[in-house]
């Protein structure tokens, strides 16, 4: 969530564009999970540090997801 909340606070302070180029990622995660679950996981976690959960619970949550 460290990227989230960084994310969150630099656009309170700048403005600034995304790219539209495409990226390709490295992340072995992605070699045995299906996309679509990973970003369901990683939404519900941004929904629950919003909701001011502990780190440590987002962790746990995380790694079971």
């Amino acid at each position: 969530m460290e990227e989230y909340d960084f994310m969150k606070r630099v656009r309170e302070i700048k403005k600034f564009n995304i790219l539209k180029e495409s990226t390709t990622v490295s992340i072995p995660k992605y070699a045995t999970n299906f996309w679509l679950r990973i970003q369901l996981a990683n939404g519900k976690a941004i929904r629950i540090f919003k909701k001011g959960v502990s780190p440590e619970v987002i962790h746990t949550f995380y790694k079971k997801a």
